[in-house]
């Protein structure tokens, strides 16, 4: 009875509920609602205790299993150093719950990350339009945009952005036309309101790859056509190196004087010139360092601190940067052995999502948030998750 009772209290649909809890509470963070004391000290309350249940699932898996996972272990343990030198204990965090969920049947990781997103989306964005939470403006030369009660403004349309991968993840081409049609005009609408440029772009590009995707999986492939899908698998599998490549290459040969590097700094909204001042002041080391990132979050509701803005959109050079290069380097070889592996298996939508997600990273630093970058998940499970990685545990008897 007290085994029944304990198995259930770690099944599946347990962790699945808390990892929603997680996303909801992850989401939370970047609101408003953070900068209030009180909200902010319940909320890491419960997302500790939520890493510590976690972490006793990955102990209880293996007592159960009798079987411990090499790459994921070295992976903890790298995290863990990284973390300890780089003093950035949010790394721990974000591999610890990668480890704890990876095996879980991906589709519901999907629709759970899919749920607490909306649900917190929904109840951040209704609640700065009902006044109850400030709905902060920032002042572009484009005209106001308005955060919906985020602290930034951006973050409206990316988490727009990534429900649509997410949906488009579940429903492939089942998606209907009213669903497209519906999609074109919230981007257009979050477009309006948060003027952000990047995701919209990459909206259209998700909604474009649908209607695509929907015409031709009722359609056979001609010779042609194979051709083509064999030229875009290429493409997809060398994209990681594509994007590393020119993260790397525009920031430390960044000079201003060139007119293609000014004309492509501006275009990145100075991201460019400021990642090169980040790496010239903080240097590239093994494991990162910590250090005071400075933005424009919360500005207009939180006093100004007086510090220059630093801060670094671009994912591969804030995760070289905060976590070191010996981490960085193994993100790009994962990436890059799972767009392989899916690229074997004929798996075309997580090759075209993994393709946005790491094109994302040039101007957003999220790429290792789970409750952003859900897909991270079966990218890692698909590299690690083999029975030749699994090393079996000997247990003495007396």
């Amino acid at each position: 009875m007290i085994k029944e009772k304990i198995k259930s209290l770690f099944s599946e649909r347990t962790f699945i509920i808390l990892f929603i809890l997680y996303v909801i509470n992850k989401n939370f963070t970047f609101s408003v609602l953070t900068y209030n004391s009180g909200f902010s000290l319940a909320r890491k309350i419960i997302l500790y205790s939520i890493y510590g249940i976690f972490f006793c699932k990955i102990l209880i898996d293996i007592y159960k299993s009798k079987k411990i996972n090499y790459l994921c272990l070295g992976l903890f343990l790298l995290s863990c150093i990284a973390s300890l030198i780089s003093k950035n204990k949010e790394l721990l965090g974000y591999v610890l719950v990668i480890i704890a969920i990876y095996k879980l049947d991906f589709n519901k990781i999907v629709r759970s990350c899919l749920f607490g997103n909306l649900f917190s989306f929904s109840v951040i964005t209704i609640l700065s339009l009902l006044g109850f939470i400030p709905n902060l403006r920032v002042f572009t030369p484009d005209g106001i945009a308005y955060s919906l009660g985020y602290y930034y403004s951006t973050f409206p349309a990316t988490y727009v952005f990534l429900m649509f991968l997410m949906r488009f993840y579940l429903k492939k081409e089942n998606v209907k036309s009213i669903e497209i049609l519906s999609s074109l005009v919230i981007n257009f609408v979050v477009y309006k309101i948060t003027l952000s440029e990047t995701a919209f772009i990459l909206n259209l590009g998700i909604l474009f790859f649908e209607i695509v995707y929907k015409i031709y999986k009722y359609k056979k492939w001609n010779i042609k056509q194979i051709a083509y899908k064999n030229i875009l698998s290429i493409f997809f599998i060398i994209i990681p190196i594509l994007i590393f490549g020119f993260s790397f290459i525009t920031t430390f040969t960044y000079n201003p004087q060139i007119e293609i590097y000014a004309t492509l700094d501006k275009k990145l909204n100075n991201r460019v010139h400021l990642a090169k001042e980040a790496v010239d002041k903080y240097g590239v080391s093994a494991f990162g360092k910590k250090i005071k990132w400075i933005g424009n979050g919360g500005k207009g509701y939180m006093k100004d601190s007086g510090e220059s803005y630093n801060f670094v959109d671009n994912a591969y050079i804030r995760i070289m940067l905060d976590y070191g290069l010996i981490f960085l380097c193994v993100i790009l070889l994962v990436y890059l052995l799972g767009q392989i592996e899916f690229s074997k298996q004929k798996k075309y939508i997580i090759l075209f999502i993994n393709t946005l997600i790491l094109i994302w990273g040039i101007t957003e630093p999220n790429l290792l948030e789970i409750e952003k970058n859900v897909f991270i998940v079966i990218t890692i499970n698909s590299v690690i998750n083999k029975e030749k990685y699994y090393l079996e545990i000997k247990r003495k008897t007396i």
